[in-house]
């Protein structure tokens, strides 16, 4: 059996997911495991829908093994988000591939510009740029194009093709992990879309206006977000703990945000500042808005200052692999991974934290995590419902 792996949030699943699993299987990988962000996102907010119900979504629409990317990754830039889920996927032992979808579709284009990122002479002329005041990135960009051309810089542009960059470099300790990468049809953040796809953000706004997204949604996915929005766990919504963060920011002090990951450069002052003054989340993202920290950067600042994360915790190496769900092929994957994986393997967070000091550092800080994000639900889950998860377990239906 070959094993493939995708490291997704599903944000919601849609039906460029459920491409992206079709393609890499014909391609002769018969087990497809996804690396799934639960209960937060990569761009510092919540996701839509519970891990539960993305766990359930994935297997529905194609996935064999649901493993979690624990909240510190991803809650983190790119080169963090990746550096925990290759590590998981190299960890376990027994995943041939990964998968990744990706505005460029050029594997070669895509590893020469993962090269440029790590460059030395790019980082000293991205110190340079960034003395001018603009932002990381774009003064990354700049960097690459001076130092590599623009075709290379062009293709960083793209937050899909910048993730499947920092997944190339992540992989070079994991050479026996073939990389595979699929076009992408819609941009990442676009709202437009065609007769069947659309951007995840496009069809979250659908959701949250509770406007028809049917058409975007596999047929089969779309039941189990129904009930979740029957039972009133979904769709989930920040603004439902607006209240509590603004609070967190206010009881913070200078130091404290110094402290948090991606600070830097004095910005600590500012998120102080604006923290004193801000009557709503969007208020206090637009007063700390500057051309050096993009949007997304703050938000994770502002959901990793309300949940306690620290930068430490994003560098520390993965310190077990969690189960959250599988079919028949996945449950013979995961069988395989307790005998082969350098990481302890299980659904229970209970167990997981019984492993070694990292390990409970890992799950308390998940269920700390999931017992904010179940009170943004119409109905919330109970504090300790992390350590109560029940593994979600798909079987295909027989003719």
């Amino acid at each position: 059996m070959k094993s493939a792996a995708i490291i997704a949030e599903y944000n919601p699943f849609h039906n460029g997911h459920k491409f992206l699993i079709s393609e890499t299987r014909k391609l002769g990988y018969d087990c497809i495991v996804s690396v799934l962000g639960g209960n937060f996102t990569q761009r510092g907010d919540i996701s839509v829908f519970s891990k539960e119900v993305k766990c359930r979504a994935a297997l529905s629409g194609g996935a064999d093994l649901v493993i979690e990317l624990p909240v510190p990754y991803v809650l983190a830039p790119a080169e963090r988000f990746a550096y925990g889920g290759i590590n998981i996927i190299g960890a376990s032992h027994c995943i041939d591939a990964v998968s990744f979808g990706s505005e460029c579709g050029d594997i070669e284009l895509l590893k020469a510009a993962a090269d440029a990122a790590y460059d030395i002479n790019v980082d000293c002329e991205t110190a340079a740029f960034l003395s001018s005041g603009i932002s990381y990135p774009a003064a990354k960009s700049k960097a690459i194009e001076k130092v590599f051309g623009k075709e290379v810089a062009d293709v960083l542009i793209s937050p899909n093709n910048l993730l499947a960059a920092e997944y190339l470099h992540q992989l070079n300790a994991y050479p026996n992990i073939v990389p595979i990468t699929v076009k992408r049809t819609i941009d990442h953040d676009s709202d437009k879309s065609d007769s069947s796809f659309a951007s995840a953000s496009y069809i979250r706004k659908l959701i949250l206006s509770k406007e028809n997204y049917s058409k975007y949604v596999p047929k089969e996915v779309q039941d189990i977000y129904s009930e979740a929005i029957l039972n009133k766990t979904a769709p989930c919504d920040v603004s439902k703990l607006e209240a509590a963060i603004l609070s967190k920011l206010r009881f913070m002090e200078v130091d404290d945000f110094a402290r948090l990951p991606d600070v830097s450069e004095g910005f600590e002052n500012r998120l102080y500042a604006c923290s004193r003054k801000a009557g709503s989340l969007e208020e206090f993202y637009s007063l700390s808005k500057t051309k050096r920290y993009t949007m997304s950067r703050i938000k994770r600042i502002t959901m990793n200052a309300f949940l306690g994360i620290s930068p430490e915790l994003q560098k520390r190496f993965p310190p077990y692999i969690r189960i959250l769900g599988f079919n028949a092929a996945g449950e013979a994957l995961v069988r395989k991974m307790k005998n082969l994986s350098s990481l302890p393997v299980s659904s229970s967070l209970k167990k997981l934290c019984g492993f070694s000091e990292e390990c409970r550092i890992f799950a308390e800080t998940e269920e700390r995590c999931g017992n904010q994000f179940y009170l943004s639900m119409d109905s919330p889950y109970f504090c300790g419902s992390e350590f109560k998860y029940k593994i979600q377990k798909y079987k295909e239906e027989t003719i």
